[in-house]
């Protein structure tokens, strides 16, 4: 089994014990979900960066898959009307997720190191359950490197955009909670000028991947 089987395997015995924890605990029938809470996630991301190589005579595009973990803490506020509540979240995740691709001697890499959000939060509460929908800014400071067979460069950049996505929660106690999320990233596209490919290539990377995240709120 690898690291990430493993990781989801934990995750789902530690969601479905969570019921049990919850029920030893003096929570109400229903949850109040007002107030300030802050937390911590983890979780993992995948998508693909379409590169592209454009040259005057023979364009080259190039895919690759963005995978890896990512983790952090988050911190929020919810107001709570009947069954309706909304909110405002910020988080901010140390990233493990890279895309790697070449061409010929030619080797791409582009790393996402950190990142975070800004979020609106809309949901619905039933008893001790929330189900909310959550959307905002997004931002990532990432790392890309190129070779053309010899000599390398790097460079460092930070891309804005945007992040949506929905989740459900769960109030194991009067103060504690547990979460697993999903959100869709769009940061965009970004131009490197390369100082050691010929100057008709233009450098293009897209920012653009998926990510579900479990984790704990007081």
């Amino acid at each position: 089994m690898d690291m990430t089987s493993k990781f989801w395997t934990v995750l789902a015995i530690a969601l479905a014990a969570a019921p049990v924890v919850g029920a030893n605990s003096a929570i109400a029938q229903t949850a109040d979900w007002s107030g300030f809470y802050v937390g911590v996630q983890a979780g993992s991301g995948w998508g693909n960066d379409n590169n592209t190589l454009s040259q005057l005579v023979v364009p080259t595009e190039l895919s690759a898959d963005f995978k890896g973990f990512v983790g952090g803490a988050h911190l929020g506020w919810n107001t709570q009307m009947d069954s309706i509540v909304l909110g405002l979240e910020t988080d901010i995740e140390a990233s493990f997720m890279d895309a790697d691709f070449g061409f010929t001697d030619d080797t791409f890499e582009l790393d996402v190191d950190v990142m975070g959000s800004l979020r609106a939060k809309a949901g619905y509460a039933v008893e001790n359950f929330l189900l909310y929908a959550t959307g905002g800014l997004a931002v990532a400071s990432s790392t890309y490197e190129d070779s053309n067979g010899g000599p390398s460069e790097s460079f460092d950049t930070t891309a804005f955009g945007f992040t949506v996505g929905a989740g459900a929660e769960i109030a194991f106690s009067e103060t504690l909670s547990g979460r697993l999320e999903y959100r869709y990233t769009d940061l965009g596209q970004e131009t490197f000028d390369s100082a050691i490919f010929d100057p008709t290539v233009i450098l293009k990377a897209n920012y653009e991947f998926h990510t579900v995240r479990a984790g704990l709120s007081w």
